[in-house]
């Protein structure tokens, strides 16, 4: 239960979120030994985060809250984190500000091929809360949705940048390996895209 976030889950209730998380990590291609950082106060997507890494076999990384950025470049660099969920703020600590200030290059990054000169090791950098990002429960409710015809979340073709996305549909994907002529759905900011163009 997490009163301030107006949750209460069973258990069973509580292992379902966890199991679809720990799917959507594995889609990001988070694997048994990689290092996850959590950079957030106490609050349900911590929780869920604990639960997900331990069931991938990941090692959850736990980031000081009152870090600042030499201390959080320090720790992510000592211990080689592949990712980090991040709440976007607490109190006067702007995460996301600082994240994207140790790794300029997360502007113009797809997603989980995020390659940082400070910070090499980090391919991810999720957030979680509200909006048109990859969040908690825009992985848990997209990891749902591949699942809802019968495909696994691993499944999953690829990851575009919602920028790169129009420009993926209208001008296909140049040389890359990608068929967009076989696309048959995609999910954007945790919301399904139309089958039809």
């Amino acid at each position: 239960m997490f009163r301030e976030q107006n949750i209460r889950w069973t258990w069973r209730e509580f292992a379902n979120e966890v199991d679809v998380l720990a799917s959507g990590l594995l889609a990001l291609g988070i694997q048994a030994g990689d290092r996850v950082g959590i950079w957030s106060p106490n609050r349900v997507g911590w929780l869920l985060t604990q639960f997900a890494t331990a069931r991938v076999g990941a090692v959850l990384v736990n980031i000081n809250p009152a870090y600042r950025l030499a201390e959080l470049e320090y720790a992510l660099n000592k211990v080689g984190c592949k990712a980090i969920i991040a709440a976007e703020q607490f109190k006067t600590s702007k995460y996301l500000e600082m994240l994207q200030a140790l790794a300029p290059e997360l502007a113009d990054a797809a997603p989980n091929a995020l390659n940082a000169t400070r910070l090499p090791e980090l391919r991810a950098v999720i957030r979680m809360g509200a909006g048109a990002t990859l969040t908690h429960r825009n992985i848990v409710n997209n990891a749902r949705y591949i699942d809802r015809d019968g495909d696994a979340p691993q499944r999953a073709g690829f990851a575009v940048h919602p920028r790169a996305a129009l420009s993926l549909l209208r001008h296909g994907a140049g040389g890359a390996r990608v068929r967009v002529d076989r696309l048959r759905t995609g999910i954007m900011a945790g919301s399904p895209c139309p089958t039809k163009r």
